[in-house]
């Protein structure tokens, strides 16, 4: 009897190591499976990646920020240059400016390449990354902007023929939605221009002045006197001033000056009071560097503005010299 009591207990026992053992191995068994799966899904992910830009695209409100976009380029096996062309209404070194980050032989920064004053940015992937970032800076300017400015950042290039034929992500564009509002009670006055798509506009030089007692004759100005307190002659930048009650009633005229560059200007004058603006073009080729353009007549009155009491409306160019 004590025998068979023994053995069925060995037995029992027997069977409760099979159990553990079993135990042990099935959640051994799940946890590996876990791996594989994990494995697979990230392999997968990566692979399913769209060879281009991470996004379409991005809307933000105008501030002194550094932003980022990343393009996915698969497996790069040998050194791979990417080129961006760069364009749209934004005005570099005006809206924004193109960075690089100061450590390029970081590990975590797969990219090698240099700040950019043209239209066209180009990075350098080394082999074994699999995407690069591409660097730039809004600017928080003064400056009203009535309308959204957008740049607009394509790919035109890769180097590695293999990665090129599998884009499908070519383009991102960023919208910049201006954070500035005009006085209520004087007349603001914001100059901007482009000298082309991605060119700096430090490239060209212009500057703004207040003008009254302007003669015009033959569409030529013979004379004119300068108001010596409202003027704009930044040395980066765009340009901007204001009219304000300080300015005595009268009439008077925008004057531009293209004091130096070797680019046709697209000049726009912004002239906004409150919740009105009136906006104003005109192209200043490089052939007139030196010479002044008016836009005008203004007229003051109180805090009344000829120019800007109607609802908001875009006027043909009226520049004079």
């Amino acid at each position: 009897m004590k025998n068979r009591g023994l053995q069925e207990a060995m037995m029992r026992w027997n069977t409760l190591l099979d159990t553990r053992d079993f135990a042990f191995s099935f959640h051994a068994f799940l946890f590996f499976l876990l791996i594989i799966v994990t494995l697979f899904f990230s392999c997968t992910d990566s692979e399913d990646t769209a060879v281009g830009f991470e996004t379409s695209g991005v809307q933000r409100t105008e501030s002194d920020s550094t932003y980022s976009v990343r393009i996915h380029l698969g497996k790069v096996t040998a050194a791979t240059t990417v080129t961006i062309d760069i364009f749209g209404t934004a005005a570099l070194d005006g809206d924004y400016q193109m960075t690089v980050p100061v450590d390029l032989t970081s590990s975590l920064i797969p990219v090698t390449g240099s700040s950019s004053v043209s239209s066209q940015q180009v990075l350098t992937v080394q082999a074994g990354n699999s995407y690069v970032d591409l660097f730039f800076k809004i600017i928080d300017d003064p400056y009203v902007e009535p309308r959204a400015e957008n740049i607009y950042f394509r790919i035109s290039d890769i180097s590695n023929e293999s990665i090129a034929a599998s884009v499908k992500n070519l383009e991102y564009q960023f919208v910049i939605v201006d954070n500035d509002k005009p006085p209520a009670d004087a007349m603001r006055v914001d100059l901007s221009w482009r000298l082309g798509d991605g060119i700096s506009i430090t490239n060209g030089n212009v500057d703004m002045y207040l003008a009254t007692n302007v003669v015009v004759s033959n569409g030529l100005v013979v004379s004119r006197d300068l108001v010596a307190s409202v003027s704009s002659v930044n040395e980066t930048g765009f340009e901007t001033f204001t009219i304000g009650s300080s300015v005595p009633d009268g009439k008077y005229y925008i004057m531009v000056r293209y004091v130096s560059g070797s680019y046709d200007a697209d000049t726009e004058l912004v002239m906004s009071k409150g919740t009105s603006y009136t906006r104003a073009t005109a192209r200043i080729t490089a052939a007139n560097v030196g010479k002044d353009f008016y836009f005008g007549p203004l007229t003051k009155s109180g805090s009344s503005y000829s120019r800007v009491e109607e609802s908001a409306v875009e006027e043909e160019p009226k520049f004079i010299y």
